[in-house]
């Protein structure tokens, strides 16, 4: 005949204390924790009193902005009125990418880095999601009344309120639609040219196109990409006005 154990009599068989005794293994592996975080902690040290701040980066940055990668202050700086206090403002944005304001009748005006947020790899900062647009295209609200079609440059005039997917409604770009073409045929290497010291730029004297950075004189976008009268498009680039001082 089988033995009939009760519940108490198993339960009796396990050691439930077995967890406050030493072990080596135990004992090793807190070790071995601790051990890291001290070690992490002397590394963020050490690296801040060198002034290396890559450990803080989320990732790296665009292509666009990998030429000062390691300047953080290029873009983060104190900032009037921010939480944080490397916030980046849309006046470091604009020192390169200055232009026309998006519509001077909007009713919301988000910041640069809302839209265009850094450090998620170096190809990710033009990849806007449809979210950040539609916050303001799917119910478009404006100040003032849209504008009249004679204030457009374009030999079309549309105009779309109600975007809330780009696929399915947003309309075909006039570059496009109309079939503009760049009839440029030249191709220039801007990492090689907004390198800071080249030779040649101090003949340029106080040209605003070009701009201090850490000592070195350096182009900016703005020396050869300069908007026409109504800020609206880009004059096209001259050899006589904006490479013969270098290249003559």
């Amino acid at each position: 005949m089988a033995r009939t154990r009760t519940p108490k009599e198993l339960v009796a068989r396990v050691d439930v204390s077995y967890y406050k005794r030493p072990h080596p293994l135990r004992r090793w592996m807190r070790f071995l924790v601790l051990l890291a975080a001290a070690l992490s902690g002397v590394w963020l040290v050490v690296e801040t009193l060198r002034g290396d701040e890559t450990p803080y980066m989320p990732g790296p940055v665009s292509v666009s902005h990998a030429m000062f990668e390691q300047t953080c202050t290029r873009c983060h700086g104190p900032t009037e009125g921010a939480i944080y206090r490397r916030r980046v403002s849309d006046r470091a944005c604009l020192r390169c990418h200055d232009g026309p304001i998006h519509h001077r009748n909007q009713a919301f005006t988000p910041a640069c880095a809302d839209c265009h947020t850094e450090h998620r790899g170096r190809a990710f900062i033009a990849r806007v999601s449809d979210r950040h647009c539609t916050q303001c295209h799917a119910r478009l609200v404006i100040t003032a009344a849209l504008p009249h079609a004679a204030q457009c440059v374009l030999k079309e005039h549309r105009i779309e309120r109600h975007i809330e997917d780009f696929q399915e409604h947003h309309p075909e770009f006039a570059v496009l639609r109309l079939g503009y073409s760049d009839r440029a045929r030249m191709k220039l290497n801007h990492q090689v040219h907004l390198k800071p010291g080249l030779k040649g730029l101090e003949r340029l004297g106080d040209d605003p196109g070009v701009i201090d950075d850490d000592g070195r004189a350096r182009l900016a976008c703005s020396y050869c990409h300069e908007p026409d009268a109504r800020g609206r498009y880009m004059r096209p680039i001259q050899y006589e006005k904006h490479c013969m001082t270098c290249h003559p």
